[in-house]
């Protein structure tokens, strides 16, 4: 039964952000669902970003298992619209939508979210996409699975064995 409820609740939708500094788009990528993505100076963020109104590592959005979680500080501006509602960052903190864990605001984003999050500089721009289909892995031939003993008769085998060995 387990089962069934995961692949019921599993997202059905990834994450696009893209980041823009300077009025122009610095970087834009596509997060399938399960893991967090981090933004920031460092070259181990999943997005790099030179600004100095960024931390080393900022984790702009988590995944808990069920999805997408904004995470922000209260020096940040920014919106996010779902079910054609648009709500402000400052707004979601005072009205409960968005709550306190490690020192970050968290909003939970839906499959329909889109958004965008500024801090000093640098604008990250989201938005939820329908995650790419799942590519099928490569495999040989069939004539080249069976290895080459299924290719070469017996009798010719030993006649080139034979050949080989003279």
């Amino acid at each position: 039964m387990r089962n069934s409820n995961k692949t019921r609740n599993a997202p059905t939708t990834a994450l696009r952000v893209g980041v823009v500094q300077g009025g122009r788009i610095v970087e834009e990528r596509v997060f399938q669902p399960g893991r967090s993505i981090t933004l920031g100076q460092s070259p181990r963020n999943h997005l790099q970003v030179s600004s100095s109104d960024l931390p080393a590592r900022y984790p702009v959005f988590r995944w808990d298992g069920e999805g997408f979680r904004l995470r922000f500080a209260p020096g940040m501006d920014g919106r996010v619209a779902e079910a054609g509602q648009v709500h402000t960052l400052e707004r979601a903190r005072h009205d409960g939508r968005a709550r306190r864990r490690q020192g970050w605001w968290e909003i939970g984003l839906s499959e329909r979210s889109r958004g965008k999050v500024e801090i000093g500089d640098v604008t990250v721009l989201f938005q939820r996409v329908a995650q790419a289909p799942a590519t099928p892995q490569p495999q040989l031939p069939l004539v080249l699975r069976s290895g080459l003993s299924q290719l070469v008769e017996p009798g010719l085998g030993i006649s080139l064995g034979a050949a080989a060995c003279v």
